[in-house]
């Protein structure tokens, strides 16, 4: 697929999934990498289908040096795209959990009061969260993943895989900000990402895309039962 062609993969599932309807408020959370600069700038492109009225938010959860800095440049491009945008510095301090940061960073985006929350994770996050579910000892739920929507959170590049994001962003010219972090193999999920999954991928190559689909017929089975609140290990 060339690069071009994502937007018309995107603006598609967004209509197939019923993400959200005409005239909704759409608040795109942005941390300033690559993966949520590609969203914010791919819903910028198909805004003319998916009629969704776009604002950004981005969080400065206080835990480590430059947050600020990636608040601002995700400021910058939410104003280079004529978006409102809503900044919430949380001060978590250096010490706090990663589910401490999420909670926050959900109530925080909730607090803005979009009919819904459009978060970046891609068919790579959501085959490490199996994954991940699967090392806790999971049910069918937790094999299910991450879904399109749950409640008003919303994932339009669910079916979208990092490479497809990088090629976009070289197509666009995007910039973006690396986040330290995520090449830190405390994080269990940093080791999924970059030790894990790309060995899976060398025995069996589509390994990743495989996980996907399985997911999503699970999480198909599931649809009736599963709870409408986000998932508990969305990053």
């Amino acid at each position: 697929m060339t690069p071009s062609r994502l937007r018309f993969v995107v603006g598609e599932a967004i209509r197939r999934h019923a993400l959200w309807a005409p005239g909704a408020r759409v608040v795109v959370a942005v941390s300033g990498g690559l993966d949520s600069v590609c969203l914010l700038d791919l819903l910028v492109v198909t805004a003319g289908w998916h009629g969704g009225a776009l604002e950004v938010a981005t969080c400065d959860h206080g835990t480590r040096a430059g947050q600020a800095d990636e608040a601002d440049f995700v400021c910058a491009e939410a104003a280079r795209h004529g978006l409102r945008a809503h900044r919430f510095a949380l001060a978590l301090g250096a010490g706090a959990s990663e589910a401490t940061c999420r909670d926050a960073r959900y109530a925080a985006l909730r607090s803005v009061g979009a009919d819904r929350i459009a978060v970046a994770h891609h068919r790579g996050d959501l085959a490490e969260t199996v994954l991940i579910n699967l090392m806790r000892g999971t049910g069918p739920r937790g094999v299910g993943g991450m879904v399109w929507r749950s409640s008003d959170v919303v994932r339009p590049l669910l079916g979208v895989d990092r490479a497809q994001l990088e090629a976009w962003a070289r197509h666009r010219g995007l910039e973006w900000r690396e986040d330290p972090t995520n090449r830190d193999p405390a994080h269990l999920r940093n080791r999924v990402r970059h030790e894990v999954l790309p060995l899976l991928e060398a025995i069996r190559p589509g390994a990743t895309r495989a996980i996907g689909r399985s997911a999503a017929r699970l999480a198909a089975e599931q649809a009736p039962k599963r709870a409408i609140e986000p998932d508990s290990d969305a990053s």
